[in-house]
């Protein structure tokens, strides 16, 4: 979009003076940010209003994407960069005696994610933004993300994260596009007149999803796509009236991210979240197509569906169920559908960390999906035990040893599986997944880990986008692919000591943030050797500290070692 410095400064006091009745020098750091992001929420509605309306007057094939997990982390400075304004922003910023990055910092970050999972489904929003594919999130609008973490004398203590404290600027509220997903009771197979089984719901708990939309903003090219997120909510129904108890045990589906599932009632909440996100997007998915489609016999060739690891697993029997249910599709036909929409990524290697869950529980909480599971069971163990054998399909099919298993549920029920990285890939083939691989090798592919280098360069490592701006033009910003060019400099002297000049300044700047954080000077010389992910004794932080221990032991021998600075940033669990 176009807009000069003087139309920001403008507009900026003016929404300013809307939102607060007060002039800019009166307003908190708070109120700034907010008054800024109001501000840019208003450049993304046109664009966005004309994506969605584009999408269906041509009826683009669109992908959702679903996730349990989405890490998008602060949207202000993004979505400034993604509409191309970000550089006229700040310099009206600055020359209103404001400083940019102060109002940046005062943006919480969104707690709807925890790692490496939630972080790649908001890389992939992005990508398919800004590359112009119709690319949609569906996932869960926590209350509270995983905790904020503090040490009192030494000891770490957790605190709930209550990012949407101040709202959310960012979100947009559909209560038209609401819709009811139902738990537990007893389900009622009734013949009707035209032959088909008609189902009748008993005593079901139901529970409203109400869902949040938020702008996902392509970068230079005025396409903005949608990530929905669901909140549970007590359904409006005449003459039902809720308990403060009822409602809030409605309201725990959707209030914290992970919650604690070492005991029953834990795993419950965690297998109501994964239906309730799952059963909402599936919902709406169909509702829309449905506008302006007279059959589902097109479905197929208008939607894809993505399902991030195994916790959106039962997006396979869902479909089943609303094509079955609600639009009276045949079994053959519905699966048929089913699996040209369905695509899986797994992100598990070990074999016994793959999702599971009781069959007492899992039927006593969806007993419909448990149903059409046991018929995807029956019908698949049908075709693959004469060709297969009893032993090998006993292992794989989605009921066994008393479970629910949901990646194999999964990998049945989409016509693609990937891992995230070709190693990854290759392993699924050999050790987690060797028997599904034998019978569907054609499903089997990768796609690597991809990462959105307009936030963590253009952004985030501001020294570097100048230097390469200089050497090798912008044509980098939007195509990453024009680093390769870098290949030409390897032995270019001049270059590389800029370069190096670059991580330095990074590397002070850094240094200067952990004094002022943590009090510890550190030498910006030494080299940098940095950990950030979740902490867990299994992961590869222990191998790092075993490389602590060696360094340590060799220096206590005499020998030489280059100065390093050892950086763990990680949330530990309690």
């Amino acid at each position: 979009m176009s807009l000069t410095k003087e139309q920001f400064i403008t507009e900026f006091k003016d929404i300013a003076l809307k939102l607060y009745a007060a002039p800019l020098d009166d307003l908190s750091t708070q109120q700034l940010y907010q008054a800024l992001a109001l501000l840019t929420r208003s450049y993304i509605g046109q664009p966005w209003a004309e994506t969605k309306k584009r999408y269906d007057q041509e009826e683009t094939k669109q992908v959702f994407y679903f996730s349990i997990e989405f890490l998008p982390g602060r949207l202000l400075q993004s979505n400034l960069l993604n509409l191309g304004i970000l550089s006229e922003v700040e310099a009206g910023l600055n020359e209103l005696g404001l400083r940019p990055q102060k109002i940046f910092d005062a943006e919480a970050d969104p707690g709807l994610g925890n790692g490496g999972l939630g972080r790649l489904a908001s890389a992939f929003m992005d990508a398919m933004a800004s590359v112009g594919m119709a690319g949609n999130g569906n996932g869960i609008r926590y209350q509270y993300g995983l905790f904020k973490q503090a040490f009192v004398n030494g000891y770490q203590v957790e605190l709930p994260d209550d990012w949407m404290r101040n709202g959310f600027a960012w979100e947009t509220r559909k209560e038209n596009r609401a819709v009811t997903v139902k738990f537990g009771g007893w389900v009622e197979l009734r013949p009707s007149r035209s032959g088909n089984l008609r189902v009748i719901y008993h005593n079901t708990d139901d529970v409203l999803a109400v869902p949040y939309d938020v702008a996902m903003v392509g970068y230079h090219n005025q396409v903005v796509n949608n990530l929905r997120l669901w909140s549970a909510e007590a359904p409006i129904n005449a003459g039902t009236d809720f308990t403060l108890e009822q409602k809030e045990r409605i309201n725990q589906i959707t209030q914290i991210l992970y919650p604690d599932d070492s005991d029953a009632s834990g795993k419950q909440l965690r297998l109501r979240q994964e239906y309730f996100f799952t059963s909402a997007g599936i919902q709406s998915i169909v509702r829309h197509y449905r506008r302006t489609h007279n059959s589902m016999a097109g479905f197929a060739d208008r939607v894809a569906i993505h399902i991030n690891d195994t916790h959106p697993a039962m997006a396979i029997p869902e479909l089943m169920r609303v094509l079955m249910d609600d639009e009276h599709v045949s079994w053959d036909e519905a699966w048929r559908i089913t699996l040209k929409v369905m695509s899986y990524t797994n992100h598990t290697l070990l074999s016994e960390a793959l999702e599971v869950w009781p069959i007492d529980m899992f039927s006593g909480m969806v007993p419909r999906i448990y149903q059409i599971i046991q018929e995807i069971d029956r019908r698949f163990r049908l075709v693959f035990v004469p060709q297969f054998g009893q032993a090998m399909i006993d292992r794989i099919a989605p009921l066994g040893n008393g479970q629910v298993r949901m990646a194999y549920l999964a990998s049945i029920g989409s016509h693609a599986i990937n891992g995230v990285a070709p190693i990854h890939s290759e392993l699924l083939k050999k050790d987690v997944l060797p028997d599904l691989y034998q019978i569907f090798p054609e499903r089997f592919n990768n796609k690597t880990n991809g990462i959105t280098p307009r936030r963590w360069i253009q952004i985030g490592d501001r020294p570097l986008s100048h230097l390469l701006d200089k050497k090798i033009g912008t044509t980098w910003r939007k195509n990453p692919l024009a680093l390769r060019q870098l290949h030409d400099f390897a032995d270019d002297t001049r270059f590389l000591d800029d370069l190096n000049a670059a991580k330095a300044e990074n590397k002070r700047a850094l240094a200067k943030y952990i004094d002022q954080v943590v009090h510890v000077k550190v030498d910006p010389d030494a080299i940098f050797d940095v950990q950030i992910k979740r902490l867990h004794a299994y992961k590869r932080q222990l191998l790092h500290v075993l490389g602590i221990l060696d360094a340590y032991l060799a220096i206590k021998r005499g020998e030489k070692r280059p100065k390093r600075l050892h950086i763990f940033g990680a949330k530990a669990a309690p």
